[in-house]
């Protein structure tokens, strides 16, 4: 199309103003795509990068199935930081001190508390998944 308009124009059938209007729509959308394109890279660079993570976590953590104790070796193989908080107190003056760990591929895992795995399990066992 850019082809024909610039030969219309040589012609003198295409008005100079629209061709320079064609011509810069197209070199708008060239400039959005080409970072489109640059940032659908990016995004794929990073996926790739979060499944090696991914993969070198499971590797690990498959080697920790039966563990009998937690070695220096073996936390900084899984962790890459651990972040403790102010501690609080609940209603019965216990004093709990939050944490955060945060895993090598997997990032931070939230556990829920014991409330919400005993209601979800209630939930799952009136509500079982159907097998196919």
């Amino acid at each position: 199309m850019i082809e024909a308009a610039f030969e219309k124009n040589v012609l003198g059938t295409l008005r100079d103003d629209l061709f320079e209007c064609m011509t810069s729509n197209y070199e708008q959308e060239q400039r959005e795509l080409i970072q489109a394109v640059a940032e659908t890279e990016r995004q794929l660079a990073n996926a790739e990068q979060d499944n090696i993570d991914l993969r070198a976590f499971l590797s690990i953590i498959r080697k920790c199935t039966y563990l009998k104790e937690l070695t220096p070796e073996l936390v900084n193989r899984l962790i890459t930081k651990i972040e403790v908080f102010d501690s609080t107190k609940d209603e019965n003056g216990k004093k709990h001190v939050p944490i955060k760990v945060h895993f090598i591929g997997v990032g931070v895992i939230v556990i829920p508390d014991g409330k919400t795995i005993l209601e979800t399990y209630e939930e799952i066992r009136k509500n079982p998944p159907k097998v196919a």
